[in-house]
């Protein structure tokens, strides 16, 4: 079913990491370097990535904390085995598991852990998205799963006071938070802007489970620096996030 033939490897926080990724399908993004650099690690932390790709950002958070216990799912079987031949390669330690997150195995589903990571399918599935390639497609429009169980299988799998964190797109913060109801506080929004005249188009959520406290918008991470003439050179503060490594 997979029509994944040709990959590429490729250089991430400046060359910190390498991975191995397809040429033709769902590509790692900026929002994944953005959702990784959000992530507020300590040691010992345990960690599942619901839909992890191929595993930059685990990688990214293993490059910056070693200590941690990472867990990531991947429905994509052959996908799920890039992920695992790129945590090797990075020599990094961390489980990668070929499922469905509606149906995680009893190794996930028997535990919960301090953080829960995911960079979902962004399009509704009633939205079209012209694409015959498959590993794209699972991986830009929602199927049988919804924004809705994403969130709610990250509650499930989370601590009571553990951080739930993802990246989606602007317009669906009503569902977002709908889906939260009081499950979940201290919600802090993270706008992400394109150039600082532009509308934000996507936003890094962060949550905490069985939280009371109240709702935090914070600064915007503005992307690009902003020119007369058409220019998308990156701004300092992104720099510093994409080549060094550093966290927002």
């Amino acid at each position: 079913m997979s029509d994944i033939v040709n990959y590429t490897k490729d250089k991430f926080l400046g060359g910190k990491i390498k991975i191995l990724q397809p040429k033709n399908g769902f590509r790692t993004s900026l929002d994944s370097i953005f959702l990784a650099a959000s992530i507020n690690l300590k040691k010992n932390n345990s960690i599942l990535e619901l839909g992890c790709g191929v595993g930059t950002i685990l990688c990214c958070l293993m490059k910056r904390e070693k200590n941690i216990e990472v867990y990531g799912v991947e429905i994509q079987k052959s996908i799920s085995e890039i992920a695992k031949k790129n945590l090797k390669e990075n020599n990094f330690n961390g489980r990668i598991l070929n499922s469905d997150i509606k149906k995680l195995p009893k190794e996930i589903s028997n535990r919960c852990f301090d953080q829960i990571i995911f960079n979902p399918p962004y399009l509704c599935n009633n939205v079209f998205f012209d694409t015959k390639n498959y590993s794209k497609q699972i991986s830009i429009k929602e199927n049988h799963i919804t924004l809705k169980d994403w969130i709610e299988i990250a509650l499930k799998r989370c601590v009571d006071g553990g951080e739930i964190s993802f990246i989606h797109r602007t317009e669906r913060l009503g569902e977002i938070l709908e889906a939260f109801s009081s499950k979940a506080g201290y919600i802090r929004i993270l706008p992400i802007f394109s150039k600082k005249n532009k509308n934000s188009g996507r936003i890094i959520i962060k949550a905490k489970k069985g939280s009371k406290s109240n709702l935090i918008i914070l600064p915007p991470l503005i992307v690009h620096k902003f020119k007369k003439k058409n220019n998308n050179e990156f701004t300092k503060k992104v720099k510093k996030i994409l080549f060094n490594g550093e966290i927002i």
